[in-house]
């Protein structure tokens, strides 16, 4: 069953929570793979509360205060790129960004979770930069056979997942190494500025702080290195198991990595497009980032802004979330009935083990919601009360709903803003006329999520 009614979605998903469940991931099917079995969007009960509790403590803002530091740290590589683009073309070619932003969102998410000062931007050969986009991109063959051929053969040929459990087994195999490079160090319990989102899920799991390893190959190197022990956990109730560690590490990069180049190439791409919504955003960076309205230096790129400063520009977070409604990450939403059901405001049945999805596209570019639906308006949503009551009407969606929204959509809107911020303070994007569009990675990737292809811009340095 389909549905695009806010009223029946924000019953199932907040008002009637325990009468639904979730339907398995297309993520990988149930076999004995540890990211499939330990998986945050594949837990049920106490284990997802468990696991929600440690995930979204990574997320608070004082965390999120200490990531901005090292969101900076690589927009400093993304600009000196940018400039070397722009210097080799003389200042009046097409450039594709796509690239730049794919390789810029796998540098940034490495600095975050794991501290590696990756400059894949400049990089021809990055073995790191490969197993990433290996692990973390739907194959297309994988999609298109789980849609259109019989359910025993794609179980035959091994095609039930959307990613190969070979790209997926490379992924583990990078986290086990550089865990196990930390499993010797004591646990930091004093300087948050050195925590990353690896070590802080470490500090959750008791089977490290125990000396426990990764598998039998680190045992005998790791001997009384660790003097960490369960007691300096508060609370016990909020941790993570050795596989579920694991696990969602790899649902932090492959969720943050690719929305976030997605969503950067997207906005650049209507900014460039809507001119005046461009500029807007410059004078709004301006006037609240730079006292006295005093600009910064043509190509000073050098420039950082802060948690702080970034959640002051309003007209950009309205350009943000117009680009969330116009380009949905994930179309289809649903959840399966524990026992018959019948919603008391839309008088709607569904049956004990009926899956019920909704269609986040649907929902967003409905004209009775957004006039002109199709339309970049970002004036839809100036005003915090605007978007407030968007949200709470279940009519604007870009993260979820309820208990299961996407518990790290503030980190995800923050790395945007500094993003764009630091972009537009330094550069001008500009249409090529019959060349600036936006081009699908694949439309059978597609199915599944938006990914855009080459997006050919000028860019101008300021």
């Amino acid at each position: 069953m389909m549905t695009s009614d806010p009223k029946l979605i924000k019953n199932i998903y907040i008002k009637h929570y325990k009468n639904f469940s979730d339907p398995k991931s297309i993520l990988m099917t149930p076999d004995n793979h540890v990211i499939y079995r330990h998986i945050i969007n594949n837990s049920r009960g106490e284990t997802w509360r468990r696991q929600s509790a440690v995930i979204r403590s990574l997320f608070a803002d004082s965390r999120l205060k200490l990531f901005a530091k090292k969101i900076t740290e690589n927009l400093i590589n993304l600009t000196d790129s940018l400039d070397k683009m722009i210097d080799n073309n003389n200042n009046d070619k097409a450039i594709d960004i796509s690239q730049v932003f794919i390789n810029h969102s796998i540098d940034l998410m490495a600095n975050c979770m794991f501290s590696l000062k990756q400059n894949t931007i400049n990089s021809v050969d990055n073995k790191f930069s490969q197993i990433i986009k290996q692990s973390t991109m739907p194959s297309k063959w994988r999609i298109l056979a789980s849609l259109v051929l019989p359910k025993f053969l794609v179980n035959v040929l091994d095609m039930s997942t959307i990613i190969s459990r070979k790209y997926l087994d490379q992924f583990v195999r990078l986290t086990v190494q550089e865990l196990s490079k930390r499993i010797s160090l004591p646990i930091n319990t004093g300087n948050d500025d050195d925590n990353d989102f690896c070590q802080l899920l470490m500090n959750r799991c008791p089977d490290f702080i125990s000396n426990k390893t990764l598998d039998n190959n680190t045992n005998n190197n790791n001997n009384n290195n660790n003097k960490t022990s369960e007691s300096q956990i508060s609370d016990l109730s909020q941790t993570l198991t050795n596989d579920e560690l694991i696990a969602n590490i790899y649902t932090l990069f492959d969720s943050a990595y690719g929305i976030d180049y997605i969503l950067k190439i997207l906005i650049i791409y209507e900014l460039a497009i809507n001119t005046e919504c461009q500029q807007k955003c410059y004078d709004e960076i301006i006037a609240n980032c730079f006292p006295d309205n005093n600009k910064p230096m043509t190509g000073q790129n050098n420039i950082k802004f802060d948690y702080k400063t970034v959640d002051k520009l309003n007209y950009l977070d309205a350009c943000i979330s117009e680009i969330m409604r116009l380009y949905a990450q994930i179309y289809r939403e649903g959840r399966i009935a524990r026992h018959d059901y019948t919603d008391e405001t839309t008088g709607v049945t569904i049956k004990k083990g009926q899956v019920i999805q909704f269609s986040r596209s649907a929902v967003h570019r409905n004209s009775d919601y957004y006039p002109m639906p199709d339309q970049f308006r970002p004036e839809r949503f100036v005003g915090k009360q605007n978007k407030h009551q968007l949200i709470e009407s279940a009519v604007y969606l870009p993260f979820g709903l309820g208990r299961r929204m996407c518990p790290g959509y503030k980190f995800t809107l923050m790395t945007i803003k500094l993003t764009m911020a630091q972009l537009l303070v330094n550069y001008r994007f500009l249409p090529i006329p019959g060349l600036t569009k936006l081009r699908s990675a694949d439309p059978i990737v597609e199915h599944y999520s938006y990914y855009p292809g080459q997006l050919y811009l000028k860019i101008e340095k300021r």
